[in-house]
């Protein structure tokens, strides 16, 4: 297919030749698997925000206006999702998930507080949780060279970048600049060792 423009040019009339491509040649997806990512047994609905390369998607369970808590489904080869409640700080703290890296490490947030969870060799519990201090943790990268991860998201003096290891300890905080509106931050990437 192709389509034809005209555009004038201080008084002189040319052609420009717009060409579309069929996608018919191309590889695309033709279907789509649906996958039902049930809440926890004690909620009545669920919310899914995140997704990484190895079939964990991350998000909230919830009773709207009453409770919620932050969850990892695993997603097996059938389809079939299985959900894992993540710990929180101190029982009854709102939480929830925001985003997941391939290695497992989930961003989020229980309470007031920025937290990573980090996946254990411990069946019983799964995954540990992290505090990063007051505030929101939205995004957290693959591991740099060195084998930390980067993570960002909100405080109270606005966006923040978060240094961390392996283990869920704090290296580094950095406050981002904020503007006259405040700042947040939603997302961040590792190239090597630069953020």
């Amino acid at each position: 297919m192709s389509y034809w423009n005209r555009k004038t040019t201080r008084g002189m009339s040319t052609s420009r030749r717009l060409k579309l491509e069929s996608l018919e040649n191309r590889l695309c997806l033709s279907t789509y698997t649906m996958v039902d990512l049930m809440p926890l047994a004690r909620h009545d609905a669920s919310r899914a925000v995140g997704l990484n390369d190895n079939g964990l998607a991350v998000g909230d369970s919830y009773v709207p206006n009453v409770e919620s808590a932050a969850v990892v489904w695993s997603v097996d080869q059938t389809g079939d999702a299985f959900p894992c409640d993540l710990p929180g700080l101190v029982a009854g703290q709102s939480e929830a998930a925001y985003e997941v890296n391939n290695q497992g490490m989930i961003a989020g947030e229980v309470g007031l507080h920025a937290v990573l969870w980090t996946p254990t060799s411990d069946p019983v519990h799964p995954y540990a949780v992290h505090d990063l201090g007051p505030g929101r943790a939205s995004s957290v990268s693959e591991p740099d060279t060195d084998g930390n991860v980067w993570m960002v998201g909100e405080s109270s003096n606005g966006g923040v970048l978060w240094q961390v290891d392996s283990e869920g300890t704090v290296l580094s905080t950095t406050d981002l600049e904020p503007t006259s509106s405040g700042s947040d931050a939603h997302d961040v990437k590792v190239i090597g060792n630069s953020v």
